[in-house]
């Protein structure tokens, strides 16, 4: 978090102004503990958000540095309609080549492949994003 502190007046008297700012990589959580993608978006919804929505490319930019070390990460894209855990709607896509295939039901971020997504089987156990701000 970021503080600013400032002096403002008002009608004549003075006051100590604090605001407090989340920075921005301050809302996505990276748990390394390996979940199914149910299971990642039922912990996420328990203890932060929602499973990471990645809805611009500035969003990817601020989840890359934050997963560099893994290999694949659940994110909250799922379904035939892909849509989010949080069941909001975004056209930003960033699959990989020949993706996303036509039986796996939820994506995870590539990180050998810059960041780019993958379909995957919603079984699989791996670590996941989680939207920090609750």
């Amino acid at each position: 978090q970021v503080f600013f502190f400032f002096l403002a007046s008002w009608f004549g008297a003075t006051f100590v102004v604090l605001l407090t700012l989340a920075t921005d990589s301050s809302r996505w959580i990276l748990l390394q503990t390996e979940l199914t993608w149910k299971e990642a978006q039922t912990l996420c919804r328990k203890n932060y958000t929602d499973l990471a929505s990645i809805r611009n490319a500035q969003d990817e930019l601020q989840i890359a540095p934050i997963v560099q070390n893994m290999y694949y990460v659940w994110i909250g894209l799922f379904s035939d309609d892909w849509e989010w855990s949080d069941l909001s709607k975004t056209t930003f896509r960033y699959w990989a080549d020949s993706e996303p295939g036509s039986t796996d039901k939820c994506a995870a971020v590539a990180v050998s492949d810059l960041g780019r997504w993958y379909d995957q089987d919603c079984y699989l156990t791996q670590s996941f994003v989680c939207y920090g701000v609750k």
